[in-house]
């Protein structure tokens, strides 16, 4: 690999910032948004959500196999004209305060990120040399934490000056991130990238042949240590996010003497934190990879995970964190292992591993608001145990059925 292309890869990594900065972002100006929308409650808000992470999480399972078959650079540019369109119709409904095209633009942007991030994946894995594969994965699970910070800080400074710039920001941010990749490729193809272009052996005639091959690839590759790798994703992530929407009611009802906005600047605190711990373990944590079995690695982070256990006996903010950090500590552990295991399961389809990786991995995040709606706090938690449980159960059936 040429120098000054190993320089600038790296690169790719901020079209991953994306999704996260932009849900995340939300959380600092629910109520700005509430206002902005005449709304009753800020849940109508954190509607949004779900409108972008559940066809987010379907959408890339289809999207990361097309980009399998067909040049993987330009799928990611119709994930960036659609990511674009989301965001400028959320911005659009700032202005003109219609609730309805705020929740079209974020399912643009679900629809949208759902091509850019599997493919992202696909791409990394393909032009990293081996020895760099178990840091690349780190950094690219560090790149979500570095969205979820970065979202909150910008978000929480914008909402003491104009909390509208944030929705003017993030479309230039994502421009930015497009030009970035197109030059983090740019002559990739002469280097390492050519394994995804087309050749002439598969080259498509129509649109029904490629929809053909699309549903070929998934059928190929939807096979059972995919699927079962795709639940341990959707148990980490259902981990992690109910840890998130649960951590202002938790600290409402533990530490009763503090108001609303100080649970909100506790919240923002340890969110924050736990954000920049993720983009600083989990580079650590892909070197590590390099030396230790993934799914021994998962095993570890799925056995910190047990510590949100501890959510309702905590009764100090020092308390919060700490369990917040045992936590993320485990996902970093249990997401750059997920991504190097499914990666190296068929270098030929990286494309379809990745997304359906990802797409079981984001429906678990999407179905802690679902989850939450009917059950109650002590019982999310114990939900997040039996997972725990059940994923243990699954690394030692992935041991075994690799092993024979």
């Amino acid at each position: 690999m040429e120098n000054n292309f190993r320089n600038r890869y790296y690169l790719i990594l901020i079209s991953s910032v994306l999704g996260p900065l932009s849900t995340n972002s939300l959380v600092p100006v629910f109520e700005q948004l509430r206002i902005n929308y005449y709304l009753s409650s800020v849940t109508f808000i954190s509607l949004a959500f779900f409108v972008y992470m559940f066809p987010f999480a379907i959408m890339q399972l289809f999207a990361g196999s097309f980009s399998d078959i067909v040049d993987r650079k330009k799928v990611v540019y119709i994930g960036y004209f659609i990511f674009l369109i989301g965001l400028s119709l959320t911005l659009i409904s700032i202005f003109l305060r219609s609730y309805s095209l705020f929740l079209m633009g974020f399912l643009f942007q679900g629809i949208g990120f759902s091509f850019i991030n599997p493919t992202v994946l696909a791409i990394i894995s393909i032009i990293t040399p081996e020895k760099r594969e178990g840091l690349m994965m780190g950094l690219y699970n560090s790149s979500a934490g570095i969205g979820v910070s970065g979202g909150a800080i910008i978000s929480g400074l914008l909402a003491n000056i104009e909390w509208r710039l944030l929705f003017i920001i993030n479309p230039i941010i994502t421009v930015l991130a497009l030009i970035f990749f197109i030059y983090a490729l740019k002559n990739c193809e002469d280097l390492v990238c050519r394994s995804y272009e087309l050749n002439e052996g598969s080259k498509m005639i129509d649109i029904k042949l490629k929809i053909k091959e699309l549903y070929t690839q998934l059928q190929e590759n939807f096979k059972i240590n995919i699927i079962l790798l795709g639940m341990l994703g959707f148990f980490s992530f259902f981990g992690v996010i109910t840890l998130t929407n649960t951590l202002n009611d938790q600290i409402r009802i533990s530490i009763p003497i503090l108001n609303s906005i100080e649970i909100t600047n506790y919240v923002s605190l340890i969110l924050t934190v736990n954000g920049l711990i993720s983009v600083g373990i989990s580079p650590f944590s892909g070197y590590i990879l390099n030396k230790i079995r993934p799914l021994i690695m998962m095993a570890i982070g799925f056995f910190l995970m047990v510590a949100i256990l501890g959510m309702p006996l905590a009764n100090s903010i020092p308390g919060f964190m700490m369990i917040s950090f045992t936590i993320y500590l485990g996902s970093a552990f249990i997401w750059p292992a997920l991504f190097k295991e499914s990666m190296d399961l068929n270098p030929e389809a990286r494309g379809t591993s990745s997304a359906i990786i990802n797409s079981l991995r984001f429906l678990g995040y999407s179905m802690v608001g679902v989850f939450y709606a009917f059950f109650n706090i002590p019982a999310m938690y114990y939900f997040v145990l039996a997972f725990v449980i059940v994923s243990l159960i699954i690394i030692f059936i992935l041991m075994y059925y690799i092993k024979n």
